[in-house]
């Protein structure tokens, strides 16, 4: 039949009328046996892009459910729990060490003293009050060793720097007081400057300085209580106190510096200087009375010692006057070692 439609043009092909319809843009013109196939392969397909499409949910559900428990374990985080129990187990280190009593205690007492800054920012602010603070303050009852007892005293300032100045004022300051009148002069330096840090630092009220007192009554601050040093028979401790007072000076400003902190060493001065020259402890030691000896020094000592023990309201009163008895005292010495030297 091809031949014949070959062969005889157009006639062969409008005989063939029903082979005529089936043009290859009909639908029907593919077999019934490809829409069996196509359908087989489309469904196999289908079958595969659901599998991975289940699987690609089942890793994400997995990965969701990995991350959220990394994530649980962060939140439950044991740090706090390791810090508290490991700063319980150094407390009880610290507790044993400084309340050690054998002969040989001293040596780990002024380690720990040594590396207390590193141990109070470890504790913290509470850890230091609890732990750190009344157990090394206690070094100052140790009469053995002067030597824990200045180092004490030189460590001060970074336990203060800590705990703040409303407990430097309760607890450090009444400590320092005690170590003012030690029977051994290096530790009564170290105290001296200990004071003048603190003041540096502000960590020293006004009302700490100069005190409370008026008309001679109340309390006296720190530079009345202790302005006997200025005739202290140590040059050394002449030269601290020097110090320190100049740093108190600095610190209250004027007018409150003339006002309130000149008369307090009014009765140790061989002539008043300048304003300028309280603020150089060098060119201040210049008009100092000299230096009481050392038997007449002790006994003023010891009735400073009993008016700080002294909790009366009569303190002030009697701290003046024994300050302006030992000035009268310098100043008589002075002029009878002038007229002596004179003769």
């Amino acid at each position: 039949k091809m031949h014949e439609m070959v062969d005889g043009g157009s006639g062969g092909i409008e005989e063939e009328g029903p082979l005529s319809t089936n043009t290859p843009n009909d639908d029907n013109a593919v077999p019934t046996f490809s829409d069996d196939i196509t359908n087989e392969l489309l469904g196999k397909e289908n079958a595969t892009i659901e599998a991975r499409t289940q699987h690609t949910n089942k890793t994400g559900e997995n990965d969701n459910a990995a991350a959220k428990k990394h994530s649980n374990v962060l939140i439950q985080s044991t740090y706090d729990s390791d810090l508290a129990a490991l700063r319980n187990t150094v407390s009880r280190w610290v507790v044993i060490i400084a309340t050690d009593a054998s002969e040989t205690s001293s040596v780990p007492k002024r380690s720990l003293l040594v590396t207390i800054a590193q141990l109070c920012s470890f504790f913290g602010l509470e850890g230091t009050l609890a732990y750190v603070l009344p157990q090394v303050l206690a070094f100052l009852n140790d009469r053995r060793d002067w030597q824990l007892r200045a180092l004490l005293c030189q460590r001060l300032p970074s336990i203060c720097a800590v705990v703040g100045r409303a407990s430097t004022a309760h607890f450090v300051i009444p400590c320092i007081e005690t170590a003012l009148v030690d029977s051994n002069e290096t530790v009564v330096c170290c105290a001296i400057s200990c004071l003048t840090d603190l003041i540096k630092m502000g960590l020293i009220t006004r009302s700490m300085l100069i005190g409370r007192s008026k008309h001679g009554e109340g309390n006296p601050g720190i530079i009345e209580k202790f302005s006997i040093l200025l005739v202290h028979p140590a040059n050394n401790i002449r030269n601290e106190y020097l110090a320190l007072f100049s740093a108190s000076f600095s610190s209250l400003g004027s007018p409150d510096d003339v006002v309130f902190l000149l008369p307090m060493i009014r009765p140790f001065l061989r002539y008043e200087p300048s304003t300028s020259n309280f603020t150089d402890p060098q060119n201040l030691a210049l008009c100092l009375l000299p230096p009481m000896s050392r038997e007449r020094f002790e006994i003023e000592l010891a009735n400073v010692a009993l008016t700080i023990s002294d909790g009366t309201s009569g303190t002030a009163s009697n701290s003046s006057k024994s300050t302006s008895k030992i000035g009268a005292s310098s100043r008589d010495g002075a002029y009878q070692e002038s007229d002596r030297m004179a003769s």
